[in-house]
Parts: C-alpha cells; sequence; structure tokens
C-alpha cells in the first residue's frame, strides 16, 4: 500500500519539491483522518429541525441534539454543550411555525 502512495506522491509532486517530509505529511493525509470533534461541532451548529423534513417530530430533532450532546467532548472528556445551551439551539432551530 505504502509503494503505491509513494507513486501517488511522486506523480503529483515536482521532483524539485519531493522530500521525506514532504512524502510524510502527505501519508498522514491518507492515514489520519480530521478530527471528528470539529465536524461534530460544525454539524451541531448547523442543527436545525427543518433539515428533518416539515413533518419530521420534534423527538427527532431532540434526539439528534442530544446526540451531539453526548459525543461533543473536549480533551478531558467534559461535555462541550451544556443544558442550558442544548435548550437555546432546540428553540433556535424550531420551524419558526412551531415557535
Amino acid at each position: 500500500m505504502a509503494a503505491r502512495w509513494l507513486k501517488d506522491y511522486s506523480e503529483k509532486t515536482k521532483s524539485t519539491k519531493r522530500n521525506i517530509h514532504g512524502f510524510m505529511v502527505f501519508l498522514r493525509k491518507k492515514i489520519i483522518l480530521s478530527t471528528a470533534r470539529e465536524e461534530l461541532w460544525k454539524r451541531y451548529e448547523g442543527c436545525h429541525q427543518a433539515q428533518f423534513g416539515q413533518d419530521s417530530p420534534i423527538n427527532t430533532y431532540t434526539q439528534h441534539l442530544q446526540d451531539y450532546q453526548l459525543r461533543c467532548r473536549d480533551n478531558k472528556g467534559k461535555a462541550l454543550i451544556s443544558d442550558y445551551a442544548l435548550k437555546m439551539k432546540f428553540v433556535n432551530g424550531l420551524i419558526s411555525l412551531i415557535k
């Protein structure tokens, strides 16, 4: 597998810019996934009831918010989203007809 990636790196990079550091960075992008914490946070920030459909029950929206609260943790394992912030996100994300 690494030989294939080396060939891919060689094809995509000019010969004057090829070095071991560049190859390691190239490998890191292939092997190490981006931080899931940041992606979860972005999805939490963009979460609102309308994305589940106008006819979807409120329970679906609340379950997703609670899932984000459980999964979004800092380096020490503490929740990034407080209960108060979750309630405010819930109210702000509701469809305007329900508010």
